[in-house]
């Protein structure tokens, strides 16, 4: 049965600080992922993401019964962050994202994979 868990999106501290990355996405290369590390005033809203999309997996796959499997649909901003603190790599602005439909397969041992429609 399909759910909606936050966590696998953006949850802003407070609605000017979405209005203020979204209108910055609107004209960045890599949208809200570019504008996420390239303002230090959204470094910490990045580390928030980045654990909590972590913990959603974690707390998915804890569920899943073996040979179980399950989606997680997100955005590239979160997912970039979600990478970042996976592989602890430093808040510095982006080179890549992922391309439009793209993303990558996270496996039960937190191994990334990348996935390109």
């Amino acid at each position: 049965m399909p759910r909606i868990d936050e966590r696998a999106g953006f949850i802003y501290d407070s609605p000017e600080q979405g209005e203020r990355l979204g209108a910055l996405a609107k004209t960045h290369r890599f949208s809200h992922a570019g504008v996420l590390y390239e303002n230090p005033e959204f470094e910490s809203l990045a580390l928030k993401l980045g654990r909590d999309l972590l913990q959603l997996v974690r707390d998915v796959l804890a569920e899943l019964p073996e040979d179980g499997t399950a989606l997680i649909v997100s955005q590239d901003g979160v997912m970039m962050a979600a990478e970042h603190e996976l592989h602890g790599k430093p808040y510095e602005p982006l080179t890549e994202s992922f391309a439009p439909l793209g993303g990558y397969i996270l496996d039960e041992n937190l191994h990334l994979h990348e996935l390109n429609f």
